[in-house]
């Protein structure tokens, strides 16, 4: 984080364009996971039309990432290198998300011949118990694992890319899964691990660490991460590396009005499967404009969006998922 840039996100300083635009490719996914919401969003689960997505990548004024990944597992989508080509050609660092199990040999090669700058995988853990070896669950780590592999072997003729990140989340009596994650990804050679919380506002049922928990959580994949040289991200904690890891973690309460507004908003927004933008994945449905008939820039400056951001808090409700600090907590857990 550059100084000027940390000045700006202290004031909140929005900038006239976002940098970062993801795009829900689709919604459909090959599996149910206890802690995604999908299924309870209310919307119809299809794939985003290529000819659409190629107009409104042509309409990325002054953006320079996108991610292609929303409600859904991008592997699912037919034309998914097409698409990382598709933006690749335009100049854009092109990443997505996910849970690697349907991976093939002939897509793992095109993320290769298209580019690609950098994939995650979500993985909640790297140990599978015997009791797991014969069921669903212990079959699909054994893939996705085996796909990280892979791909991290492969990189070596592709000048290191793309960069690999494993996106493990922060939940209840799970820290040890955090912490082997951390050092599997640091002995097989990955990039960074991204540590993150569950939204609870779909499911307040889910359980995650008390307060003092995810600090001593934190602190300690804080120490993993020096200890294996793996770099650690984390909003609570730190992101990045270097002098812009010190800066903000000397800055980050400071951040967006000491904490008022949500780190993720700042300079980025969502695309859902119909081209609507919303300010944010967590919110699929809050549609403040049609980018299929208008302007990024139009709609980022708009008074809907504006006033999205003045009412962010009430709009989010107890959403604390992207915030240095944490939201009061009941005595359940339950946000």
């Amino acid at each position: 984080m550059k100084a000027i840039e940390a000045v700006r996100r202290m004031f909140y300083m929005i900038p006239s364009t976002p940098n970062y635009v993801q795009f829900e490719i689709t919604n459909e996914c090959n599996l149910s996971c206890k802690m995604c919401p999908r299924e309870v969003l209310g919307v119809k689960f299809i794939n985003m039309d290529f000819e659409m997505f190629k107009r409104l990548v042509d309409k990325l004024e002054g953006v320079s990432m996108v991610s292609l990944t929303g409600w859904g597992e991008p592997l699912v989508h037919p034309n998914l290198i097409d698409m990382i080509k598709y933006c690749k050609s335009k100049g854009l660092i092109t990443k997505f998300t996910t849970n690697g199990v349907l991976f093939t040999p002939a897509l793992l090669q095109g993320i290769f011949d298209a580019e690609l700058d950098e994939i995650t995988f979500s993985i909640d853990s790297i140990t599978i118990d015997a009791k797991d070896i014969k069921n669903e669950l212990g079959h699909l780590n054994k893939v996705a694992l085996r796909y990280i592999q892979q791909i991290l072997d492969k990189r070596k003729e592709h000048n290191g890319f793309p960069k690999v990140t494993l996106q493990v989340m922060l939940q209840k009596g799970r820290a040890k899964d955090i912490f082997d994650v951390i050092e599997w990804g640091a002995q097989k050679g990955a990039d960074r691990i991204n540590i993150g919380r569950l939204n609870l506002n779909f499911d307040p049922n889910l359980e995650r660490p008390s307060q003092e928990e995810e600090q001593s959580i934190l602190d300690t994949a804080e120490k993993l991460g020096k200890k294996h040289k793996i770099q650690i991200d984390c909003i609570q904690g730190g992101i990045s590396t270097g002098i812009t890891r010190s800066v903000y973690k000397a800055a980050k309460k400071y951040l967006h009005k000491n904490g008022k507004y949500c780190l993720k908003i700042y300079d980025y927004c969502y695309v859902n499967v119909h081209g609507k933008i919303t300010p944010c994945c967590l919110l699929p449905n809050y549609a403040i404009g049609d980018f299929n008939t208008m302007r990024l820039k139009e709609i980022w400056n708009s008074e809907k969006f504006n006033q999205f951001r003045k009412n962010e808090a009430k709009i989010c409700g107890k959403c604390d998922v992207m915030r240095v600090k944490m939201l009061v907590q009941d005595r359940n857990n339950n946000f």
